[in-house]
């Protein structure tokens, strides 16, 4: 039993399992690319795992199993755990895809102007420990020219999983999201049938959208809950009588 991560092959930020990744300062010149801002990075990665009840551990409900942060050198702890949590889809029965899009909050809290560092993951299961490490960043405060790259897309390509709904071997697939319109409710009990699982796996995510004075949709911090893992509903707590519609990819 053993678990494996997955980089998309055109990401700036890959992790290695297989061989250790080349410590800043025996670079034979600087590859690290220049981190500026707390946003700069966002990325994705999958967790491959040897059996569907390994994937199955990684899809607790409180989604706690992956613990991720920075630090200075791949063989030292982390200097900063992040507190967010990644957006998180079970593309296939043993894999488990994870969207990171909070940045490195407080790097510059241990990373000085110029210093180097590196992303981590890290999970244990079965007594068995698994931490892997990104290439390498650099702290540049000093933003003359340099550039930011931002690439999104609503399509599987390139390497890149946007919809959840595909194994990464086989991410060339449009998936469209599931839009289910509500008028005048203040809480929303939508069944999760076998069709919405086949598209979006045993953890979908759901977004909340309400008209406005201006009647406008807008998307709202609302509480979106699973009735139990696998889920059989959805469950959505409009905190007042609401209309608008429910985003579920």
């Amino acid at each position: 039993m053993a678990l494996k991560i997955i980089s998309p092959k055109n990401s700036f930020v890959q992790f290695d399992t297989t061989e250790n990744l080349a410590e800043c300062g025996n670079l034979p010149f600087n590859m690290c690319l220049p981190v500026s801002a707390d946003d700069d990075l966002y990325f994705q990665f999958a967790i491959q795992a040897d059996s569907e009840g390994e994937a199955n551990l990684l899809c607790d409900l409180t989604n706690d199993q992956i613990t991720m942060g920075i630090t200075d050198k791949c063989a030292h702890g982390l200097l900063v755990t992040f507190a967010d949590k990644t957006e998180r889809y079970r593309i296939s029965p043993t894999q488990v895809l994870y969207n990171w899009g909070h940045g490195v909050k407080d790097f510059k809290t241990v990373i000085s102007n110029g210093g180097c560092f590196y992303i981590k993951v890290q999970t244990s299961q079965y007594g068995v420990s698994y931490d892997w490490c990104s290439n390498c960043f650099i702290r540049q405060d000093d933003t003359c020219n340099t550039s930011v790259i931002d690439y999104t897309g609503d399509d599987n390509q390139f390497g890149f999983d946007y919809c959840g709904g595909a194994a990464v071997a086989d991410n060339m697939e449009t998936c469209e999201p599931t839009i289910i319109g509500f008028t005048n409710v203040a809480t929303l009990y939508i069944p999760y049938t076998a069709l919405l699982q086949s598209k979006y796996g045993s953890v979908p995510t759901a977004s909340v959208w309400v008209y406005d004075g201006s009647g406008d949709l807008v998307e709202m911090i609302m509480r979106v809950a699973l009735d139990a893992f696998p889920p059989t509903a959805i469950k959505v707590d409009l905190g007042g009588v609401s209309s608008g519609i429910v985003k579920i990819s």
